[in-house]
């Protein structure tokens, strides 16, 4: 957890690691993903993207999930890898209508360019 610019208004950082601990791998395999679609869309979604202090810390936290499912999935001799590409697999065929509108996002910026 070393680095991690952590606002403790929102939660303290020992609560933070004791909330990883005990949530399940899937489960953090899909913050994971989570994390990495909200980044990819801030990209092209400029005005909907927080402040970048507020980035800093999310990607901070993303990089700390990550460390920690990779951890946990070792001791389970599990790959994390495998894992979030399945997460990210579950959440494709659902999530049709907001890749449309991400290349759509997309698109318009290239053009705009």
């Amino acid at each position: 957890m070393k680095g991690l610019i952590f606002s403790f208004e929102m939660m303290d950082q020992q609560l933070f690691e004791t909330l990883l601990d005990n949530l399940d791998l899937k489960t953090l395999a899909g913050m994971v993903v989570d994390l990495e679609a909200a980044e990819e869309a801030w990209r092209y979604d400029l005005a909907g993207a927080p402040p970048e202090p507020v980035k800093q810390q999310l990607s901070g936290i993303l990089r700390i999930v990550t460390e920690r499912g990779i951890e946990r999935a070792a001791t389970k001799q599990l790959d994390f890898e495998q894992l979030l590409d399945e997460a990210r697999d579950e959440r494709q065929p659902d999530d049709w209508l907001a890749e449309r509108n991400r290349q759509n996002r997309e698109n318009w910026y290239s053009d705009y360019k």
